[in-house]
């Protein structure tokens, strides 16, 4: 499925966001990241992915992160991130 532009950064957004959820409910935050692999489903996606992301960790220390495109397991996917965070 071809997705438009706008809708891809809105999954990214999503993806992203849902992290965040998944911090708090871990009791720790972005803050704590210690690495980061962000899977694209189109590369093409790196530069609007790659803003959106630093823009969620403004205020905080980059975790070390790697960006590869892979076919993801859900053909309907766009993204799929893996943190490593630390507790508080």
């Amino acid at each position: 499925m071809a997705y438009k532009p706008y809708r891809r950064a809105f999954f990214a957004v999503m993806a992203i966001g849902f992290i965040g959820r998944l911090l708090a409910l871990a009791n720790t935050d972005k803050s704590r990241l210690l690495s980061a692999q962000l899977y694209l489903k189109n590369l093409s996606d790196f530069s609007t992915v790659n803003a959106i992301w630093v823009d969620w960790l403004k205020g905080c220390v980059a975790p070390s992160r790697a960006t590869i495109q892979a076919d993801l397991v859900n053909p309907d996917w766009l993204i799929e991130i893996a943190v490593t965070v630390a507790q508080k």
